[in-house]
């Protein structure tokens, strides 16, 4: 079992419009409104694999039961600790010329009594959990120590994670990470590299125990670190783009369908980036495209930098 953990669940609410006007009465249509969240749209790019994974996080007034009611809907596991505040609400507005705006609420705050029931409900279950994913913005209240405590349970399995900045140095510090995803700018940010990615790719990566080490690049595709090495992957198979917002996520979560199914790194890479490149052809974030995806996978290529 797949173990995901999104702390700053929302309800993505996807809006289209013919032209955002400022200042102006805009009307718009609601595309969808589903539960969202980086980790969220991980476990939907499995669930298009049929692989059913657990989500564990925060619910919180009506958003919390929306998000716990709809995600068992999708068929997803919801393992959700409840707290007083809400959930909060992620509006990402799509024009006619698939522009797009996001408009995201800040989470609700966290308190240390919070944080630890969550942990020892994931505690109870984390025999039957072979791999966590850590997914997505951490809510206001959580500190360094809490994530500690929670890798601290799973440092003998598979790390999966997908964040950025200081926290996501010091957990680097201290432990192994199987697979580490960050996009360019995350990159930039977290690590203050400004030259060439590649170069400065390969520098840090001499500096963790990362086995698997990718930056996506948006269209260009990505650039990784495996085993010394420098490779880009990449494909050329066209798309038409509906909405960006999850693809990353969709990449995470084809990443891990490959490695659970026991693919090799190369496979289970081409898994990610596949279903990153389906899913910006629909509106709901992370869910694969299966009516293309394996014409994308046929035109996946890796070569070494």
């Amino acid at each position: 079992m797949i173990l995901i953990v999104s702390l700053n669940l929302a309800i993505d609410k996807v809006l289209y419009i013919d032209e955002f006007k400022p200042f102006a009465e805009n009307r718009v249509k609601v595309l969808s409104s589903l539960p969202g969240g980086k980790g969220i749209n991980v476990a939907r790019s499995l669930r298009s694999f049929n692989k059913i994974s657990t989500v564990s996080g925060f619910k919180g007034g009506f958003n919390g039961k929306f998000i716990e009611e709809n995600l068992k809907k999708e068929g997803i596991l919801p393992l959700l600790y409840e707290i007083e505040s809400e959930n909060r609400v992620c509006n990402i507005v799509i024009d006619k010329n698939h522009n797009v705006t996001e408009i995201y609420e800040f989470g609700p705050d966290v308190n240390n009594e919070d944080f630890y029931g969550l942990l020892e409900e994931i505690k109870k279950r984390e025999e039957t959990f072979q791999y966590i994913v850590v997914s997505g913005s951490f809510p206001g209240g959580i500190s360094e120590t809490q994530i500690f405590d929670l890798l601290e349970i799973f440092k003998d399995r598979k790390i999966f994670l997908d964040i950025h900045g200081k926290i996501l140095l010091k957990l680097a510090n201290k432990f192994e990470i199987f697979f580490l995803k960050i996009n360019e700018r995350e990159f930039r940010s977290t690590f203050g590299f400004n030259n060439e990615i590649s170069e400065s790719l390969l520098k840090i990566s001499k500096n963790f125990k990362i086995f698997v080490f990718v930056v996506t690049l948006g269209e260009k595709g990505a650039i990784f670190t495996y085993n010394g090495k420098i490779y880009k992957i990449y494909s050329d198979y066209k798309v038409e783009v509906i909405n960006p917002v999850g693809a990353g996520d969709a990449f995470m979560g084809g990443f891990v369908h490959g490695i659970d199914e026991g693919m090799n790194i190369f496979d289970a890479l081409k898994y990610g980036i596949s279903s990153s490149i389906s899913n910006i052809t629909l509106y709901e974030g992370g869910r694969v495209n299966l009516d293309i995806f394996y014409d994308i996978l046929k035109n996946v290529y890796i070569k070494e930098v």
